[in-house]
């Protein structure tokens, strides 16, 4: 009999001890499967910032560029505007110093006209009166 319970105890013992074991290696076998769930969850979650973050970057450069672009585009423009109004100034002045100078010759060919004009005038006016008191003359000391 005491050896019977002796035999008992002895196998409750190791029955406790396997079930103990088998426990453990079931709980360090379900510990791993998480961890590894965990480890895969956390891949995904960084590759899905990652993608993120890229598209994110790629817009924000894609924007950045287009607005360069556009900066770039009214700069040229206004630029072009600017250059097109001094050739138009330009082209204003040049185009009324000719009038001016045209104006300038025509008033001076007048002026010249004028004078060579009142200049002849003048001289046979001159040379009627000389002429006119020649024969005056002439007539007075034939008379005398």
């Amino acid at each position: 009999i005491i050896i019977i319970i002796i035999i008992s105890i002895i196998l409750i013992i190791i029955t406790i001890i396997i079930i103990i074991i088998v426990m453990f290696i079931i709980l360090t076998f379900i510990i791993v499967i998480l961890m590894l769930i965990m480890i895969i969850i956390i891949i995904i979650i960084v590759v899905i910032i990652i993608v993120v973050v890229v598209v994110v970057v790629v817009i924000v450069i894609v924007i950045v560029i287009i607005i360069i672009i556009i900066i770039i585009i009214i700069i040229i423009s206004i630029i072009l505007i600017i250059i097109t109004i001094i050739i138009i100034i330009i082209v204003m002045f040049i185009i009324l110093t000719f009038i001016i100078v045209i104006l300038m010759l025509i008033m001076i060919i007048i002026i010249i006209i004028i004078v060579v004009i009142i200049i002849v005038v003048v001289v046979v006016v001159v040379v009627i009166v000389i002429v006119i008191v020649i024969i005056n003359n002439n007539d007075n000391n034939s008379i005398v």
